[in-house]
């Protein structure tokens, strides 16, 4: 992966480097320049690769689309840092939201269990007061 020293290492180069747009051109299909305005940047002479055209297009194109690239990449990475903040903001309220939603869950359990406390303590009373009901009719029962 390429790091922030090779990314300002390439900057530098670019910025080195004769501004463009650059071009390029075979004269007499052995020779190739790539020029920038009416500079001869390189020239080459009787280089007989298959890939000698292909090579000065490609030189000629990547002095445009270098500090494009770069800033392509710059943007990315301030794309991805800000990113990084909404998610570290996202998993501190989830953190909150969650933390919540345990509490809330505990208040949730021990109403629950006050109210199966008060319908024991209810259905006691209910049946205390039918237990004294009962011994009061059974106290007016001559023996």
């Amino acid at each position: 992966m390429m790091d922030a020293l090779w990314h300002a290492r390439l900057r530098e180069l670019c910025n080195a480097a004769t501004p463009g747009p650059w071009t390029h051109a075979s004269h007499f299909g052995a020779i190739f320049q790539i020029s920038a305005a009416s500079d001869a940047i390189v020239t080459t002479q009787f280089c007989y690769a298959s890939e000698t055209e292909a090579n000065a297009a490609f030189i000629a194109a990547a002095r445009a689309a270098m500090p494009a690239l770069l800033d392509e990449i710059e943007r990315m990475q301030g794309l991805l840092e800000a990113d990084a903040m909404i998610l570290a903001t996202f998993d501190a309220s989830r953190a909150k939201a969650t933390a919540r939603a345990e509490r809330a869950e505990a208040a949730l359990r021990k109403f629950v269990a006050a109210e199966e406390e008060l319908h024991e303590f209810e259905a006691d009373r209910s049946r205390n007061a039918a237990y004294d009901e009962a011994r009061a009719v059974l106290a007016e029962v001559p023996r």
